[in-house]
């Protein structure tokens, strides 16, 4: 097998290689910079160039002032001074008061008129026909005429046409969005495995995992598809072994309800019908909670229906529930029996501590809420997590009747998690005395 680079090194890389690129482009910047500012023309010094041409033109001869021109002249550079009139101060002047203070520094001369004035492309007569920009700075000469000045060049340092800063923030930019890519295209198997280890943990239904990425990645990738086939497994013969301790329970209690009918009636006959009861009440509510964390029959069914049928078994037996507000239809993907125990659950331990109980359902976003309401004592908000604990029951007596297992909100929590639900306690919105338990549910297109 061709060896992988580890994540590790493929994020280092990404990072040194983005670096490099851009060190790259800050050197070419600085070779470009350098090699225009070799150049003559513009630069700093440019204000003390025209000053020791206006003051040796001062102080020159007529035919002298030519021999100026032609030692001055250079490539970048052109040099006239003839007797043209000096140009009336434009409005874009204002833009260049600064350079022209500094060439009046340079005069020691702060009443001598300068014009400085940007050209581009002089033409064929000119000696700056390529691109760029030219600075014409004008100064009237002590002797008569003017002295014209253009220097050509570029203001900013330039590659391929482009400012070099501006081409090495656009360089930095792409560099900076091809590593994002980069580091997106290596983070994304452990994405998809964070999303196949998050279903799987709604349904406990293996999902298969695609290997890509570094070596780490496609090793964690197998990791995690034997951890999925050992839960499966290890539920599956959990729910197998109390499944099979159900039925020989039960056999047994069986033959023990025979032998209690061969008794003659009486106190201890009633007791100990009375405790088989309740050891196969314990034995089933055991076994549907071993079952909830392992059932995983997905179907299309309508919720509000459901909650409909449950409180109309309830109803039929002169219980005091009551269905509010629901939708027409709430579709959902789940096990419509593990969705009737949930909702029987929530109300029948709604009756039991309350009294009373009422369903209603509504839309919020991408998911259905359903909520469970009483009339009873609420629960204290420290109870609140504590009562969906297995066999934890807030009725401090041992009676079954009252107080039940403790198993009925751990199976309905556990049933509501399989479902990529959850379930919450809150007090009643309209300040009366009782407990809403609140189920949420992903809801279905």
């Amino acid at each position: 097998m061709k060896p992988r680079i580890g994540l590790a090194w493929r994020l280092a890389l990404i990072v040194v290689a983005a670096l490099v690129l851009v060190q790259l482009a800050a050197v070419a910047a600085y070779v470009v910079e350098r090699r225009d500012a070799g150049r003559p023309g513009l630069g700093p010094r440019l204000p003390e160039q025209i000053a020791a041409l206006v003051r040796l033109a001062d102080r020159a001869p007529a035919e002298v002032r030519r021999d100026i021109e032609a030692a001055a002249a250079a490539s970048g550079v052109r040099v006239v001074i003839g007797e043209t009139d000096m140009p009336p101060a434009a409005e874009e002047g204002r833009e260049f008061a600064l350079f022209e203070t500094l060439v009046r520094r340079a005069l020691d001369d702060f009443d001598r008129p300068v014009r400085v004035a940007l050209a581009r492309g002089l033409g064929p007569a000119g000696s700056f026909a390529g691109r760029g920009t030219h600075v014409r700075v004008m100064v009237p000469l002590a002797g008569g005429g003017v002295l014209d000045f253009t220097a050509g060049g570029e203001i900013t340092a330039r590659l391929l046409g482009l400012p070099v800063g501006l081409l090495a923030g656009l360089f930095g930019m792409i560099v900076a969005l091809v590593a994002v890519l980069a580091v997106t295209r290596e983070t994304a198997p452990l994405v998809r495995l964070a999303q196949a280890v998050d279903d799987f943990g709604h349904d406990l239904a293996p999902r298969s995992i695609e290997e890509s990425g570094a070596p780490e990645v496609r090793r964690l990738g197998r990791a995690i598809e034997r951890m999925q086939a050992r839960i499966v497994t290890l539920v599956e013969s959990r729910t197998l072994l109390l499944g099979a301790i159900a039925h020989d329970l039960g056999t047994a209690m069986t033959r023990l309800r025979l032998r209690l009918e061969l008794i003659d009636p009486g106190p201890m006959r009633d007791r100990a019908v009375a405790d088989l009861g309740d050891m196969a009440r314990l034995v089933d509510d055991g076994l549907a909670f071993a079952r909830s964390t392992s059932d995983t029959d997905r179907a299309r069914i309508d919720l509000a229906a459901l909650a409909a049928n449950v409180i109309g078994e309830r109803a039929d037996l002169g219980a005091p529930v009551r269905l509010g507000a629901t939708p027409p239809a709430a579709p959902i993907l789940g096990s419509e029996i593990g969705l009737k125990r949930l909702l029987g659950n929530l109300v029948d331990n709604a009756l039991r501590y309350a009294g009373d109980a009422e369903i209603s359902i509504a839309r919020a976003g991408a998911e259905w809420r359903v909520a469970v309401a009483d009339h009873g004592p609420g629960v204290a908000e420290a109870d609140r997590r504590r009562i969906f604990e297995p066999y934890v029951r807030l009725e401090t007596s041992r009676n079954r009747k009252t107080g039940g297992t403790g198993l009925g909100l751990a199976i309905a929590e556990q049933i509501a998690h399989a479902h990529g639900g959850a379930i919450d306690v809150v007090d009643r919105p309209d300040g009366v005395p009782g407990a809403v338990f609140v189920l949420r549910l992903p809801a279905t297109a």
